[in-house]
């Protein structure tokens, strides 16, 4: 099995150290979330999350802003409505 590369903390760390002012980074506003997924997908994900060298919430955020970004395009060339964000 692929080694899996640096986790999220120490890169979390990583970003902490680069910015003196202590301002809020990218992972500090992330929210925990469940999501179940079939064995294959996950076992597909951690794969390709090792092989990217990204955390496997990285690499599902970029996936699924890609897959939302898609359909709102769609919906806006049928003349929808955007979603409501909130």
């Amino acid at each position: 099995m692929p080694r899996r590369g640096r986790g999220a903390a120490a890169r979390a760390d990583d970003e902490l150290e680069d910015d003196p002012a202590g301002a809020p980074t990218k992972n500090q506003r992330k929210e925990r979330m469940t999501l179940f997924l079939s064995r294959t997908v996950r076992r597909r994900l951690r794969v390709m999350a090792a092989v990217m060298d990204r955390d496997m919430s990285e690499v599902i955020e970029e996936a699924l802003e890609r897959y939302i970004d898609t359909y709102e395009r769609q919906r806006a060339a049928r003349g929808l409505p955007p979603l409501p964000t909130e």
